[in-house]
């Protein structure tokens, strides 16, 4: 991701988190949690972190993006988001197998998934994560949502790799 992706990002992000998360927050909470993508860098999502943009083939639209960052040995990824048209194409895939490859010396990779996502669910555990741990997620201060924590490791023969 380079700086001239950012506006075409924020709009991408608002359009999926507003399809991802609408039905869990109410307007005003809403607007808080899209409020971060107005700030330089996203609102810190892009800073020290791996951001990755996948554009349509013509590479004029942003149909997918993926953050992620390594801290003491686990990937954790923040977010992968795809456009609803791009949806069951292969992006997704895509951008999960390139986070694990740019974060090859990670031993796992972890990913929280909010239970009223839908789709989500299946399609990491598609990409070989196992389900670990249910917690409580704040989408915005005061409001949390259940999820599950979803882990891959790299050593267990168990656990598909693409």
């Amino acid at each position: 991701m380079n700086a001239q992706d950012y506006a075409e990002v924020r709009m991408h992000l608002s359009k999926c988190w507003h399809e991802t998360y609408a039905h869990l927050l109410q307007p005003s909470d809403f607007a808080r949690f899209l409020a971060p993508l107005n700030d330089p860098g996203l609102g810190l999502i892009t800073i020290d972190c791996l951001a990755l943009v996948a554009l349509d083939t013509t590479g004029n639209r942003v149909v997918g993006t993926a953050f992620a960052a390594e801290r003491h040995g686990v990937g954790y990824i923040w977010g992968v988001y795809v456009a609803t048209d791009k949806k069951r194409c292969g992006v997704g895939r895509t951008l999960i197998n390139e986070v694990s490859a740019r974060l090859s010396w990670a031993n796992e990779l972890s990913v929280t998934v909010l239970k009223g996502s839908s789709g989500a669910d299946a399609f990491f555990r598609a990409q070989g994560v196992v389900a670990v741990r249910d917690c409580d997620y704040e989408l915005v201060p005061g409001k949390t949502e259940e999820a599950t924590v979803f882990v891959r490791d790299r050593f267990s023969s168990q656990l598909k790799m693409h």
